[in-house]
């Protein structure tokens, strides 16, 4: 089965290391396969970034480890223009 996570879960896993999280991601990765879409991983930086920026430096790493397959998700103007907005 393919499974999605939101933001939340992966700033879960990555912020906070708790055993339960981990214990569902080691369970999804193992019997499923993870899905991420490119505007999560987008908002995934942007919360990091804004939230826990001392842990910024680490997040590539932490994606890099977490096995998941990659949707790209095609943006309305409105929805580019919004990322381009916050990022400046």
């Amino acid at each position: 089965m393919r499974i999605m996570l939101d933001t939340n879960v992966l700033v879960s896993a990555f912020i906070f290391h708790g055993k339960n999280i981990q214990k569902l991601i080691d369970i999804l990765t193992e019997y499923h396969t993870i899905v991420l879409s490119s505007y999560i991983l987008h908002e995934l930086r942007e919360v990091i970034k804004e939230k826990f920026l001392s842990k910024y430096a680490d997040l590539d790493k932490f994606l890099t480890n977490l096995p998941f397959e990659l949707i790209a998700v095609r943006l309305t103007y409105a929805e580019k223009h919004e990322i381009i907005y916050k990022i400046k």
